[in-house]
């Protein structure tokens, strides 16, 4: 079996190598590149299988971005705080509170912005709703620790030490 895709895929590698279907909207670049090798060999194989791999790419799309949506509400909150609870002082530094939340073992914060790394420009947008915004400071940006502490009361469950 091992021998007959082997030869059956080196056959059809020049024809499929030459094809470049369309891939469905509203997949990003990344993914575009991850989905068109299947494309490309479903595209041979016949209409059926063009439609069924679109189907299958619109489908985990919409997980895809339905899981990012919810991680970067409350598990954002939850990841905050528990950095801040690590840290002493009456402001900490945008850039330091993003490297803080890279380093969270247990985070997801190298792939929540569309597959990359969140950024300092992210966090603020994510923050903006909930009236956190970053101070000017000479040294850079910094967010004041006591500005996280209402929306911390709203909208995370009670700490328990």
């Amino acid at each position: 079996m091992r021998s007959f895709v082997e030869n059956w895929s080196n056959a059809i590698e020049p024809e499929v190598l030459l094809r470049v279907p369309p891939v469905p909207d509203g997949v990003g670049n990344r993914m575009r590149d991850n989905w068109l090798p299947l494309l490309q060999i479903a595209q041979l194989a016949g209409v059926k299988w063009v439609e069924k791999c679109n189907d299958a790419i619109q489908e985990l799309e919409i997980k895809r971005k339905a899981e990012t949506s919810a991680l970067t509400t409350n598990d954002l909150l939850l990841d905050i705080r528990e950095v801040l609870n690590q840290f002493s002082g009456p402001e900490i530094g945008s850039r330091e509170l993003l490297e803080r939340l890279l380093d969270l073992p247990e985070g997801d914060w190298h792939t929540a912005n569309h597959g990359r790394a969140i950024s300092s420009k992210w966090l603020a947008q994510k923050l903006r709703p909930y009236g956190i915004v970053a101070q000017r400071r000479n040294t850079g940006k910094v967010y004041m620790m006591a500005d996280f502490d209402e929306t911390f009361r709203r909208f995370l469950p009670t700490q328990t030490t």
